[in-house]
């Protein structure tokens, strides 16, 4: 057997492997519990971002000596860190560092626990709808791994591997947890333009 293309084919299993997982997380469940439209209204600042991954059990030992669940939370992080959220009655606006960066239209679907975007790269990455829930006063916005696996697939970075992670992966979350903001900013945005 050739040592150099049998370890030529490991190497990008394991980096496919390795950015999604490291060992069972108990990824938990959906909160239908939902969120109203009152509760979204304002602002809101980035203050933490958690992952969850559970990984298929045959590939646990494989991927568990790379520790990189913490290496998704915190490319998770750095995507999400110094943003936020501002929702008016009709717009969501993402603001980072001070500065608006693109807002969309936006709804809570009829359960209030997920929320459309119809600009789905809203918040610096796709992301056409995430779910909501509240935790200890926080806003928590939250990918699935259906969502995950997407938002990989439209960054391109994976290209090839797509299937095969998500073969890997059992369940996912990833998690943006955001605390009440207050910003002259948002002021602005709120007095701008007609709400429907």
């Amino acid at each position: 057997m050739n040592t150099k293309r049998y370890t030529n084919r490991l190497i990008p299993l394991f980096l496919a492997c390795g950015l999604l997982a490291c060992e069972e997380d108990n990824v938990p469940q959906i909160d239908t519990t939902g969120v109203t439209m009152e509760d979204l209204r304002g602002g809101w600042k980035v203050s933490n971002t958690e992952t969850y991954v559970n990984v298929a059990p045959q590939y646990q030992a494989q991927v568990s000596m790379h520790n990189l669940r913490e290496k998704l939370d915190d490319a998770f992080s750095d995507k999400a860190a110094g943003g936020s959220l501002y929702f008016r009655k009709d717009m969501a606006f993402y603001l980072y560092e001070g500065f608006v960066r693109d807002s969309s239209k936006y709804y809570l679907d009829e359960n209030n626990y997920i929320i459309h975007y119809d600009n789905p790269d809203l918040v610096g990455f796709y992301a056409p709808l995430m779910y909501v829930k509240t935790v200890n006063n926080q806003l928590v916005l939250y990918l699935r791994k259906s969502e995950t696996i997407d938002l990989l697939d439209e960054d391109g970075s994976l290209k090839g591997w797509m299937s095969l992670i998500g073969n890997v992966v059992d369940d996912a979350q990833c998690e943006i947890y955001l605390s009440r903001d207050v910003d002259e900013l948002y002021d602005v945005l709120e007095a701008m333009g007609p709400q429907d």
